[in-house]
C-alpha cells in the first residue's frame, strides 16, 4: 500500500484506512472499513490499486488519442 509520494506507509492500521478508502472509492459509498480490508482477495485489491492508480492516465491517453484522430478526421473532411 502506497502513501501519496509513493512512499511507504508502514504502519498497517494507516496502510488499512487508506486502503479502504480507495475501495469505498471505487464502489462508490462507504462499504469497506478499514478493520475488514484484511479479508479482501488480493485480486480485489489488485483491481482497486488499478483503477485508482492507473485508470485515470489510460483515460487521459485514450482522450488525447481521441481528440487527435477527430482533428484528423476534420482535416479529411475539409481538404
Amino acid at each position: 500500500m502506497n502513501v501519496s509520494g509513493g512512499a511507504a506507509a508502514g504502519y498497517p492500521p494507516l496502510d488499512d484506512v487508506l486502503l479502504a478508502r480507495r475501495v469505498n472509492q471505487v464502489l462508490g459509498g462507504p462499504f469497506v472499513a478499514p478493520w475488514d480490508v484484511g479479508q479482501l482477495p488480493e485480486e480485489f485489491i489488485d483491481i482497486v490499486e488499478g483503477l485508482v492508480e492507473d485508470l485515470p492516465g489510460y483515460a487521459a491517453a485514450r482522450a488525447m488519442a481521441e481528440k487527435r484522430a477527430e482533428i484528423w478526421r476534420q482535416g479529411l473532411r475539409v481538404h
